[in-house]
C-alpha cells in the first residue's frame, strides 16, 4: 500500500470514528481531542497500525512518560485509545 492510500485509509477510520463519537454524545471539544490523538498514534505506529497489540499501546504510553509528558496528557491519550478500541 503507498503512503497516500494509507492517509486515505486513516482519515477514513477517523472520519468514521468521529462519527460514532458523535452516535456516542461527546462533546465536539472530546471528538476533536480523541480524533487527534488516534492521529497522533497511528502516525506513531505507522507500519503496525493493522496489528496494534495490548504490548504496543503499553510501549506508546510508556513512551509518552519517557518523553516527561503531564500524567493528564497520558491519561488523554489511554482515554482516547480505550474509545478507539470500542469503537473498533
Amino acid at each position: 500500500m503507498t503512503s497516500k492510500e494509507e492517509i486515505l485509509d486513516n482519515k477514513q477510520i477517523l472520519h468514521s470514528f468521529a462519527k460514532w463519537l458523535m452516535g456516542q454524545n461527546k462533546s465536539d471539544g472530546t471528538i476533536k481531542t480523541y480524533v487527534g490523538v488516534i492521529s497522533q498514534l497511528l502516525q506513531w505506529f505507522k507500519d503496525e497500525a493493522e496489528e496494534i497489540e495490548k504490548s504496543h499501546v503499553q510501549t506508546y504510553l510508556d513512551d509518552m512518560e519517557q518523553s516527561n509528558k503531564s500524567g493528564g496528557t497520558i491519561e488523554k491519550h489511554y482515554s482516547a485509545i480505550t474509545m478507539f478500541s470500542r469503537f473498533l
